[in-house]
C-alpha cells in the first residue's frame, strides 16, 4: 500500500474531509496509535500532520524533515492491538512537506489501551469493550412528501430487528449550513439510507451535496439509496404527490428529463440575473447560478448512472424480499425472525399466513400444527388459512393424502399436476398443483404449511426457499410463545384472514 501523491492532492484540492485527520503538529506516538486504530475500526483514511482545518477548509502550513517519524510510528504500532495494515512517509506539497498515514480498514476489532477507537470527524471516538454491543444507528434521509414509504420501511427494520438498532429520520435537507449536518449524520451514524423519489431528485442540496457524497467511494458500506416508482403510490394514501417515480431505469431520454429540469433553473436564475444587471446585487445569485450549473452539467449526470448502476435499490424489490437485505446490510450475517414482536398466537398466525400469502399469491393456504386431539390420540389441526369463500375450508386434517404424508415424514411435497397423483386428497375441484411443506423445530415436525394453485406446476424453487424461510422463523417464534405438541386444540386460536 503506497503513499500516493494525486490521491493527497486530491484530499486538499477538492477539500475532501471524511476519514481524514488532520494536525499542524503530532509526534505523540500514543495519539497517533489512537488515530490509526480509529481509522482501521472504521473505513480506513489519512492522517496528515503538516496539514490543519480552518473552519472547515484543509491548509497546508508544513512538517519539519527533522523529526525521525520512524521511531514515532515504531513505538506507536507496538501500543495497537491487533493486525492493522498502514503506510507511511513524507511527500512536498506546495512547497511544503507533510507526513502522510494511509491506514486501511482492519477486518478484525483494533484496540489501543484495551480501548477500542473509532473515527469521528477529524478525530477518534471512545468505546470500550462493555459497549460494543451497542446497537448500530441508521439514518433516514428523505423528502417531506414520502414519509408513507419512509414508515413502512422503518416499521419493516422494526418488527425484524426491534432494539437491535437505533433509527433516526430527517427529512428537510436544505442547502449549505444543514448539509454540514447531514454530512455529521453520516459520519456519527453506522448507516445512512436515502430514500429517492422524483421530488428528491429536483432538491437542489439533495442533488449537489448527495452527489458529492457518491464520489468518496469511503461511504460505499454505510450509504444506500432506495429508488422509488409509481408503484409505491398506493402506499400514500391521500396526499399523493403528482409524480412519485424516480425515472432512472428507462432510458437516456428519461434521465434527461432532471437534466432539462434543472437547465431550466439555471436559465430561469441567469435571466433575472441579467435582468438587473448589477454586479453586486446578484453576487450570492451568482454563486447559485454556478452550483445550478454543476448540477445539469455534471452532478445529475454522474448520480443518475451511480443510482442506474445497480447502486440504487427498488422500494418493490426490497419490499417483495421482505427487507431482507436492508437487514443483511445492517447484519451481515443476522438470522432475524420476522415475527420477533408477535406475542399471542393469533397475531403470529395472522401475520405468517399473510406473509405466506404474500409470495405464494395463490388463494388457497394452509397452516397445520399437530396438537392433542383426543386425550390419548395426537393430530393435524387447521389454526391459521387463507381461503376464498367458495373453496372448501376444513379444520381437522384427516390423516390420508400430501397433508398428513409431509407431516408423517418430514418430506416437502411439490406436485405440479393432481390428477395424477395417487394420494392427492381431493378437498377442491379447481385445484391443479400442491405444495406441502413441514414446519420444523429442532429437527422435529410441528404442523405443515399447505398451498393450492389452479394453475399446473405453479411452484417453483425461489418461492419455495422464500416459504421455507418464513416458516422457519414461524416455528422459532410458535414455540418461544409456549406451543408444544401435546397441546390442546382449544389452547391455539384459530386465524382466518
Amino acid at each position: 500500500m503506497e503513499i500516493n501523491k494525486e490521491e493527497i492532492e486530491n484530499i486538499l484540492h477538492n477539500n475532501v474531509t471524511n476519514n481524514l485527520i488532520c494536525r499542524a503538529l503530532e509526534t505523540r506516538s500514543g495519539e497517533l496509535a489512537k488515530y490509526i486504530c480509529g481509522l482501521a475500526n472504521t473505513e480506513g483514511g489519512y492522517i496528515l500532520i503538516g496539514v490543519e482545518r480552518d473552519n472547515g477548509v484543509l491548509k497546508i502550513v508544513g512538517f519539519q524533515l527533522a523529526f525521525d517519524m520512524d521511531i514515532v510510528i515504531n513505538v506507536a504500532s507496538k501500543k495497537l492491538e491487533g493486525a492493522c495494515f498502514y503506510k507511511y512517509g513524507y511527500i512536498s506539497m506546495a512547497k511544503e512537506n507533510i507526513f502522510v498515514i494511509k491506514v486501511e480498514k482492519s477486518k478484525q476489532r483494533i484496540l489501543v489501551d484495551n480501548t477500542h477507537f473509532i473515527y469521528k470527524n477529524n478525530g477518534v471516538g471512545v468505546k470500550k469493550i462493555s459497549e460494543l454491543n451497542e446497537p448500530p444507528t441508521l439514518f433516514i434521509s428523505y423528502t417531506e412528501c414520502d414519509t408513507p414509504i419512509v414508515d413502512i420501511i422503518e416499521k419493516k427494520i422494526q418488527e425484524k430487528l426491534r432494539n437491535k438498532v437505533l433509527i433516526s429520520r430527517y427529512s428537510r435537507l436544505e442547502y449549505k449550513d444543514s448539509f454540514k449536518g447531514f454530512m455529521n449524520t453520516i459520519q456519527d451514524h453506522d448507516f445512512v439510507l436515502t430514500v429517492v423519489s422524483d421530488t428528491y431528485l429536483k432538491r437542489q442540496a439533495c442533488m449537489y451535496e448527495v452527489g458529492e457524497i457518491i464520489k468518496d467511494h469511503h461511504y460505499k458500506d454505510k450509504l444506500l439509496f432506495v429508488v422509488l416508482s409509481e408503484n409505491e403510490r398506493k402506499y400514500y394514501g391521500e396526499n399523493v404527490p403528482e409524480k412519485i417515480g424516480a425515472n432512472i431505469y428507462n432510458g437516456a431520454e428519461v434521465k434527461l428529463e432532471y437534466v432539462e429540469f434543472w437547465k431550466n433553473k439555471y436559465n430561469q436564475l441567469k435571466e433575472r440575473i441579467n435582468n438587473i444587471d448589477d454586479y453586486e446585487a446578484t453576487s450570492e445569485a451568482a454563486k447559485e447560478l454556478q452550483i445550478l450549473g454543476q448540477i445539469y452539467r455534471k452532478d445529475m449526470k454522474e448520480f443518475l448512472e451511480f443510482l442506474s448502476d445497480e447502486n440504487g435499490k427498488t422500494f418493490q424489490n426490497l419490499y417483495e424480499n421482505d427487507f431482507d437485505e436492508l437487514i443483511r446490510w445492517i447484519y451481515p450475517n443476522c438470522n432475524v425472525n420476522i415475527f420477533n414482536m408477535c406475542d399471542s398466537f393469533d397475531d403470529l398466525l395472522s401475520k405468517a399466513i399473510a406473509q405466506l400469502h404474500y409470495v405464494t399469491k395463490t388463494d388457497y393456504n394452509q397452516i397445520a400444527l399437530g396438537v392433542k386431539i383426543e386425550s390419548h390420540k395426537t393430530g393435524l389441526v387447521v389454526f391459521a388459512d387463507d381461503i376464498v369463500e367458495y373453496k372448501q375450508r376444513y379444520r381437522l386434517v384427516v390423516m390420508d393424502g400430501l397433508v398428513a404424508k409431509a407431516y408423517v415424514t418430514g418430506n416437502s411435497i411439490i406436485i405440479g399436476n393432481v390428477k395424477k397423483e395417487t394420494d392427492y386428497f381431493c378437498a377442491v375441484v379447481q385445484t391443479n398443483s400442491e405444495l406441502v411443506l413441514p414446519i420444523k423445530h429442532g429437527g422435529k415436525v410441528i404442523g405443515v404449511f399447505n398451498s393450492e394453485s389452479e394453475e399446473r406446476n405453479y411452484y417453483n424453487k425461489g418461492m419455495i426457499e422464500k416459504l421455507s424461510k418464513i416458516l422457519e422463523n414461524f416455528s422459532n417464534r410458535i414455540i418461544e410463545l409456549g406451543y408444544i405438541g401435546n397441546m390442546e386444540q382449544k389452547d391455539i386460536p384459530y386465524v382466518h384472514i
